[in-house]
């Protein structure tokens, strides 16, 4: 939609005065009067989105979640009164309207250059969320922030550890409110979310390892975030290598025992640790890979964790991130 990757049809269209829109354009034209949610965002989008869509369930509000996660925006029930919508930047950009009740940015970080040509591209397809916005809920990590919720003291979940995960359950926190959902009914429906399959999920404990399925940490940015969350990792990273690679990483290197590298990064990721002086091994399949980490977790004395978080696409060796996520969990599950 921006610069010389414009397909030559939307040029034509655009030089034609021809509307352009989407399914999520033509959801709110179909539906003027719907109450929507939109959540927007480099990494946390679906967290926050299944976590605002749990929250509404939970306290008997009639909701339908889906978009860019699960149920696409024209499959959902139609008779919902409130719709929770994650949205992506191709999404955002190529829609004409949306006008949610809520809009909620929770971060921009470098992704997706290939196809916008430009992060200013990326960031405003992104802004487009807020257009026609009765409410804005601007993420902490944004360089402008608002009156974002700050307040209660946020304490650890089992199934959203980390300190990213604060601001996405400010933002449902503060999402929620505008519905009118109490502040107590909405710490209550917290605690009882179960998390997304694919990040920073528990499988399973054995003996002193725990295995995390990170499998959605498809850039740096998401996989540092999990890293974070740990200590004595494991770390399982590779697959289709993007813009930037594991830059940032040699920051946490004192959190991370080992890397066991996979798919075509493999190489560009084993010259990273090299430069950087971190412990790596060359795997490229996700079985050996696994087999390797947890035999070196499990002779290890201290508690340990096996991450899965990838910082890499998945086309490489699977259809998406929640195939490889899925393989990952058989293995852990098999072991």
């Amino acid at each position: 939609f921006h610069g010389e990757k414009t397909h030559p049809m939307i040029k034509q269209a655009r030089d034609l005065n021809i509307d352009i829109t989407n399914d999520v354009g033509l959801f709110r034209r179909a539906k003027p009067d719907a109450n929507i949610i939109g959540i927007t965002g480099t990494n946390g989008k679906s967290t926050t989105t299944a976590l605002i869509g749990h929250i509404l369930k939970d306290n008997n509000i009639n909701v339908a979640v889906g978009g860019n996660l699960g149920t696409p925006t024209l499959d959902l029930d139609n008779n919902s009164d409130w719709y929770v919508l994650e949205l992506s930047s191709y999404q955002l950009e190529s829609m004409d309207y949306l006008k949610p009740d809520t809009a909620i940015l929770l971060n921009i970080t470098t992704d997706h250059i290939d196809h916008h040509g430009s992060m200013e591209n990326y960031t405003a397809a992104k802004e487009r969320i807020f257009e026609g916005a009765r409410h804005s809920i601007y993420g902490t990590e944004l360089e402008y922030q608002s009156g974002l919720y700050q307040g209660h003291g946020m304490i650890e979940f089992d199934r959203l550890k980390g300190e990213h995960n604060w601001q996405n359950i400010a933002c449902a926190f503060e999402a929620c409110r505008q519905v009118g959902v109490s502040s107590d009914d909405i710490w209550v429906s917290v605690a009882s979310f179960e998390g997304l399959p694919h990040r920073q999920f528990k499988v399973r404990q054995i003996n002193h390892v725990t295995y995390i399925n990170d499998s959605k940490a498809t850039n740096i940015n998401a996989t540092l975030t999990a890293i974070k969350s740990f200590e004595n990792i494991h770390l399982i990273a590779g697959g289709l290598p993007k813009e930037g690679g594991l830059n940032g990483l040699e920051k946490f290197k004192s959190k991370i025992n080992h890397i066991y590298l996979i798919g075509e990064a493999q190489d560009q990721f084993a010259q990273f640790c090299q430069n950087h002086e971190i412990s790596f091994t060359k795997c490229h399949e996700m079985e050996k890979a696994l087999k390797l980490a947890n035999d070196n977790a499990q002779n290890d004395k201290n508690s340990s964790v096996i991450l899965l978080s990838p910082a890499a696409a998945s086309f490489d060796q699977y259809p998406n991130f929640s195939v490889r996520g899925d393989h990952f969990t058989k293995l852990v599950n098999a072991l």
